[in-house]
């Protein structure tokens, strides 16, 4: 299985993990969640209206 490595500040990976006991998942799982619902997202893409998923495929920085 490939490994992905990612740098992230403590306060985010915090945060990360509070979702993450909030929802009683593994950061794993957390993880394996986001990755399955842009995917779909993705797909899905030209069936959507466009306003609509604008919000979840924007990255807000």
């Amino acid at each position: 299985m490939p490994k992905i490595t990612i740098n992230i500040n403590n306060n985010d990976y915090s945060d990360f993990l509070a979702e993450c006991n909030m929802e009683n998942m593994t950061p794993e799982e957390k993880i394996r969640e986001i990755i399955t619902c842009y995917v779909i997202l993705r797909r899905n893409r030209r069936k959507l209206p466009q306003k609509i998923l604008d919000p979840f495929l924007s990255h807000k920085r």
